[in-house]
């Protein structure tokens, strides 16, 4: 990848999202956050994706689960139905193939295909890459027509790589690592999660006689691990940010790493670049 594949263009971005929303309510700032700068982006599809919750027992209850929190969300900002949801893959990268694939995966190859190098698909990817990296196995062609924006890992620097987008499919990540695409890596731990605001200040930025802005303060503080005098990191919103061109976001080109089976990461200096 040179530099130049990585500027993005002035006109409005045709956009897909693939979301666990129903994990955390950083995919619901973050969506919000996406809604309220629309004259940017033309939003073509969400996708719902799995994730990993003790009180849900597959990986399908999970996708339902964040299918029915993005609708619910869409319907708050007055949009239901305007937007294509679609479910990502009930199965893990390795476990899946490609003659199963799931309608988000499907419709994500359709999409992408209609797109070129000169006209890109911008991908926010906020979960797990399953679904994402699931379509790449499948139609390698898409790779020429698509840029990516991934919210995954931990720092480079950071003693683990137990990033709970990684963590819970490490092979997918590797696929979506080793494709030959603009890639923006943005980790959790060490980078991140220092954009973090205190749930009382969020609570009086709020305006909390609107449905919206209560439906994000009662989740907000579903997913509080500690008290309402807690704070509440948003890792997904700066995802929505770097589209946006936001100048406090300071990234820098890094050799791609490898993803390990063991979730570390292993660099070669012979692999390209990506934006980190």
């Amino acid at each position: 990848m040179l530099a130049s594949d990585y500027q993005l263009p002035e006109k409005c971005l045709d956009l897909v999202v693939f979301s666990d929303a129903g994990n955390d309510v950083d995919d619901q700032f973050a969506l919000v956050y996406l809604f309220a700068h629309r004259q940017r982006f033309n939003l073509e599809a969400i996708y719902a994706e799995a994730y990993v919750c003790s009180g849900l027992n597959t990986r399908l209850e999970t996708i339902e689960f964040s299918h029915r929190t993005i609708v619910e969300l869409l319907a708050l900002l007055g949009v239901e139905g305007e937007i294509a949801v679609l479910d990502g893959s009930a199965r893990t990268y390795q476990n899946g193939d490609c003659d199963s694939l799931s309608a988000a995966e499907l419709d994500f190859i359709r999409r992408a295909r209609a797109h070129s190098p000169e006209s890109r698909l911008y991908v926010l990817a906020i979960s797990a890459a399953t679904s994402l990296a699931g379509a790449l196995r499948a139609a390698p062609d898409i790779a020429d027509s698509i840029y990516v924006l991934w919210v995954g890992g931990e720092s480079f620097d950071w003693p683990d790589n137990r990033s709970y987008n990684a963590e819970i499919d490490y092979p997918a990540a590797r696929c979506l690592l080793d494709a030959p695409l603009p890639l923006v890596l943005m980790p959790g731990s060490g980078v991140l999660d220092r954009f973090l605001t205190p749930l009382i200040e969020m609570k009086s930025a709020l305006h909390l006689d609107r449905a919206l802005d209560q439906y994000l303060w009662k989740t907000s503080l579903e997913c509080a691990t500690a008290s309402p005098f807690a704070s509440k990191v948003l890792y997904d919103v700066l995802g929505v940010a770097y589209f946006l061109g936001r100048p406090e976001l300071k990234l820098r080109f890094e050799l791609r790493p490898i993803m390990l089976d063991s979730g570390f990461y292993a660099f070669d200096h012979r692999r390209s670049e990506l934006l980190y």
